[in-house]
């Protein structure tokens, strides 16, 4: 089979992303093409369900929920940015790769 070929029909972002996050190892956490809103919510319903079933009143729920909120966003903070410089620098290294004839 053509290596070329074969490489390019085995890129996918998630795996990239994987590669990068858990140093190459692959824990086989295929996303099977979901929407990111399926994917979101389908990871995160059990941890709101669970804080509901833990926190019955409302006040403690809110500020469970807040909480969880606040872990959540700074995550998404900081891996946004990880990716943002990811994919920059290796856009540089492709730009700058005396190899590459276009």
């Amino acid at each position: 089979m053509d290596y070329i070929k074969s490489t390019f029909e085995k890129m996918n972002i998630q795996d990239i992303i994987h590669f990068l996050i858990y140093d190459g190892t692959y824990i086989g956490t295929s996303k099977g093409g979901r929407s990111y809103k399926d994917r979101l919510n389908d990871e995160s319903n059990p941890i709101y369900n669970r804080l509901q079933e833990i926190y019955s009143e409302g006040d403690e729920l809110d500020e469970a929920l807040a909480e969880l909120s606040r872990a959540i966003d700074s995550y998404t903070e900081v891996y946004m940015e990880i990716g943002m410089k990811a994919g920059m620098k290796l856009f540089i290294q492709l730009l700058s790769d005396n190899n590459v004839n276009f």
